[in-house]
């Protein structure tokens, strides 16, 4: 999120706020203690899910479709290698959960075991199957809106309108948007 303050452009990682809130959140409702996780994917979203994962006390690893260039992570990071063991928690980082889960190379292997899953892909409909299927603990990436667009806002509106106003007016936005689509 950028904004405008001093007649200079500031960046602000909302990714950041959205992931924290929504996986400690879901981590919470789960009641299953995470001390592993494997990370599907090293993008840019790989940055933000190692520092607040990281930050939690969870120890990470990455693995994905090109294990060459999830070892570049490895070697960024200062990460273990992924071994292939089972961990705690799944996190899904990249495009690949709206599709067959046995045609994306080593995502069954990496995601097997694991008691807990976070999509960050949208709407993730075969992982989410998978999950339920597998009576595994799922958190969908959507859970991250509504943290990120408050902190979004509360970026945009701060000296506009008090901070304790943004619920409210999001709230309004979402039911102006509802009200449109019918």
């Amino acid at each position: 999120t950028v904004i405008r303050k001093d007649n200079k452009l500031i960046g602000y990682n909302t990714d950041v706020f959205g992931f924290e809130h929504t996986i400690k959140k879901g981590l919470k409702e789960s009641g299953i203690k995470i001390k592993s996780a494997v990370v599907y994917g090293y993008g840019g979203v790989f940055n933000v899910i190692f520092h607040v994962l990281s930050s939690l006390g969870i120890e990470v690893s990455v693995t994905g479709r090109r294990k060459e260039a999830a070892y570049e992570r490895v070697k960024e990071f200062k990460l273990k290698q992924y071994d292939g063991k089972q961990k705690d928690l799944f996190v899904n980082a990249a495009p690949v959960s709206d599709m067959p889960l046995d045609k994306t190379v080593g995502f069954l292997e990496a995601i097997r075991g694991c008691p807990v899953v976070f999509d960050h892909q949208m709407p993730g409909n075969f992982l989410r199957e998978y999950c339920n299927k597998n009576e595994v603990f799922y958190i969908p990436g959507t859970e991250m809106y509504y943290p990120q667009m408050y902190r979004q806002w509360e970026l945009f509106l701060k000296g506009i309108v008090r901070k304790e106003e943004i619920p409210e007016l999001i709230s309004k936005a979402e039911k102006l948007c509802n009200d449109t689509d019918t």
